[in-house]
Formats: C-alpha cells, structure tokens, sequence
C-alpha cells in the first residue's frame, strides 16, 4: 500500500571519531507510478553513501557537499536548523525530529526527491541536522524551468 511506513532499530560499530551512535530508519513504501527504475537508483545510492558513513569512510558533512542536490544547503554540509513550525513537508520534519541525536534515517522520499538526514541534536528550539538529497531528472527540470 502507498504510504505505509515502518521503523527498523539498527546498530553498527563506527570509527571512534564519528559522532554517529546508531542508527534508526523510517522506510517509506513506494508502489504505483513513482516506483521506478530512477527511484530504486537514487534510493540505492543514498544506501551507499549511509553505509559509507556508517563505516567511518566519511563524514556525513563531507558527503552532503560531494552529493546532495540541494542548492540550499549543499555547499555548508546539508545544514539546516529546523523547528517544529518550519515550512518543511510534514514527513521530513517528523523523520527528523523522531531521530535522536547522532541518528542517521534511511533513505525516504518526498516531493522533492530522495534523503538521509543525521541528527545533530537541538540547539535551543531548534534541532540541527543534516541532510542528502538526491533529485529525480522530472524534480530537476521543473526547478530549472522555475528559474
């Protein structure tokens, strides 16, 4: 069914300089027409570079700079401060606040395409995290038509 969405406790040994403690996901079920070839890359791809980061092979700073898509963010690591008002989509906002601190999501979709997100914990009211984002052509070409 479209939509159904579950949760899978994870753990994993990183190297001691990561800040990454374990790791959770919320797994969103695609089925119908956006289930494709693109997406199964895209979502594939975001595993890599979890599992990369999970390793200690990179830093998920340095990872959002190599491969995010978002223009927003991508050049300072996938930051962003986010609070509980913030004009984001109701499920990346709810991903992001049900991680705990050093948490790293599973790949998820949303309107503007595939991420991972990493809690850095709250700061004030706000929760810090970062995030990849990866984009399908059709999510690409609508935001460069927009420009």
């Amino acid at each position: 069914p479209v939509g159904t969405v579950f949760s899978l406790p994870i753990t994993f040994k990183i190297a001691a300089n990561q800040k990454v403690k374990r790791s959770i996901g919320t797994l969103a079920q695609v089925s119908g027409p956006s289930n494709t070839s693109e997406d199964s890359k895209l979502y594939l791809k975001l595993k890599l570079l979890r599992e990369q980061i999970l390793k200690g092979k990179e830093s998920f700073e340095t990872m959002a700079i190599l491969h995010s898509e978002d223009p927003g963010s991508k050049a300072n690591g996938g930051l962003y401060y986010m609070s509980k008002d913030a004009p984001f989509e109701e499920n990346f906002k709810k991903i992001c606040f049900d991680l705990k601190e050093g948490e790293i999501s599973e790949p998820f979709k949303t309107n503007f395409g595939w991420h991972i997100v990493i809690s850095e914990g709250m700061q004030g009211e706000n929760l810090k995290i970062r995030h990849i984002l990866l984009m399908t052509e059709a999510k690409k070409k609508e935001l460069s038509d927009k420009c």
